[in-house]
C-alpha cells in the first residue's frame, strides 16, 4: 500500500495557500495592522511546517514554487490604488516562500526524525 501522506499534505497546503492569496492577501485584510500581519505570517509558517511534518517527504519542497504560480492570477492587492504595493506573487516569491521553504524543510526533517524514533523505539545513550 502506498503512503498517502504527501498527497494529503499537498492538498491541504494548496487549499491553505489559496485561502491566503484570495481571501487575505488580495483584499489586503491586514492593511494597516501590524498585529494581523504578524499573525497571518505566523499562520503561514505553521502551515508550511505542518505540511512538512505531515508529508515526511522531501518531494513536499516542490510545493512553494507551485504556491507562487497559483498567486500570479491574483495580481495587485486592492490597496494598490492608495499604496505602491507589489503584485501578490512577487511578495510570495521574495518574502513568504523563502521563509516557508525553510519551515517546510524543517517540518519534513522533524517528521522523518519522529517517524524513525517511533519506529525504532527509544534507545538509551549509555551502553
Amino acid at each position: 500500500m502506498t503512503d498517502r501522506r504527501p498527497a494529503l499534505a499537498s492538498i491541504l497546503f494548496i487549499a491553505g495557500i489559496l485561502v491566503f492569496v484570495y481571501a487575505i492577501a488580495d483584499p489586503d485584510v491586514t492593511y494597516g495592522s501590524d498585529a494581523w500581519s504578524i499573525a497571518v505570517l505566523a499562520a503561514l509558517m505553521l502551515l508550511h511546517f505542518g505540511t512538512g511534518m505531515l508529508a515526511r517527504s522531501w518531494v513536499a519542497l516542490l510545493l512553494p514554487p507551485i504556491a507562487v504560480l497559483l498567486s500570479v492570477p491574483a495580481g495587485l492587492p486592492e490597496t494598490a490604488a492608495r499604496t505602491e504595493a507589489f503584485p501578490i506573487w512577487f511578495g510570495m516569491l521574495i518574502f513568504i516562500e523563502p521563509l516557508g521553504l525553510a519551515a517546510l524543510a524543517l517540518g519534513v526533517a522533524v517528521g522523518r526524525f519522529t517517524e524513525h524514533r517511533r519506529r525504532d523505539g527509544f534507545r538509551p545513550i549509555s551502553a
